[in-house]
């Protein structure tokens, strides 16, 4: 096959015509697309970079803000510490102060109290010191002491309860002695009494023997000591007596007054 020119320059020409054809109908609507979708990208990247940068601020704004609120509500937890504080240390002042008003209120009920009961207890201790003094006079001057002694003594064993009335009865059961302390030699006669004291109160062994001894401490006593079990009458032990009755009494008095001080 030769080479024919003619057919070659129309393929030449047609190839430029072709490249015409597309430059002037095709390569430009295709750029033309290209430039309008790179210009939407660009401003959407611009529109994206200006958000962002917007958020930023924002975020910043809030950073701010938030700095703000905790510095407000830090000041306010610190003020209202300090509120509460105060109303304590107030409450606290005044709950003190009604203490030590109550407290010297009370102090001054019982001071009274005790003045009273004071004036009270000192007529009663002589009303009783002149009653006791009357009936020691009158009771010591019609006998002899040691006889009056021996009476006194049968009358407190009379006054005991029946369950130590018991308990003493099965203790002289199991003696074969017995020891009698005076504060003065009895007589005879004052043994034998003392002897009948015993058997009208009691059931004694038939072979008890009864032994008398002088213990001058007594101050005017008598003790009848067996086992544990004490029987005894002294002057001593009567003035302790008297002693505990008036402050029993006393203690009456000023109790009440103790109390009503407590309300």
């Amino acid at each position: 096959m030769g080479f024919d020119l003619t057919t070659f320059l129309a393929q030449i020409v047609n190839l430029f015509l072709l490249i015409w054809i597309l430059k002037r109908f095709l390569y430009r609507p295709v750029m033309d697309v290209i430039e309008k979708r790179q210009s939407q990208i660009n401003h959407n990247i611009q529109e994206a970079e200006d958000k962002l940068s917007s958020a930023s601020k924002l975020q910043q704004t809030l950073a701010l803000q938030q700095e703000e609120f905790e510095k407000q509500r830090q000041k306010r937890l610190d003020q209202l510490d300090k509120e509460i504080e105060q109303h304590k240390t107030q409450m606290f002042n005044e709950l003190e102060r009604n203490y030590i008003a109550r407290r010297q209120s009370l102090q001054d009920d019982l001071n009274r109290s005790w003045t009273a009961a004071e004036s009270q207890a000192q007529e009663m201790i002589a009303s009783e010191f002149m009653a006791l003094s009357q009936k020691i006079l009158t009771e010591w001057s019609l006998q002899n002491p040691m006889d009056q002694l021996l009476t006194l003594f049968q009358k407190k064993i009379v006054a005991l309860s029946l369950k130590k009335q018991s308990q003493l009865q099965n203790l002289l059961l199991k003696q074969k002695s017995l020891q009698i302390m005076t504060s003065h030699p009895l007589t005879k006669k004052q043994q034998i009494t003392m002897n009948e004291i015993l058997k009208n109160n009691f059931d004694l062994p038939p072979k008890l023997h009864i032994q008398y001894k002088k213990r001058p401490d007594l101050i005017l006593g008598l003790e009848m000591r067996i086992g544990n079990f004490l029987l005894d009458w002294n002057l001593n032990s009567y003035l302790d007596e008297m002693s505990q009755h008036l402050k029993q009494q006393i203690a009456g008095l000023i109790v009440p007054a103790e109390r009503k001080g407590n309300k």
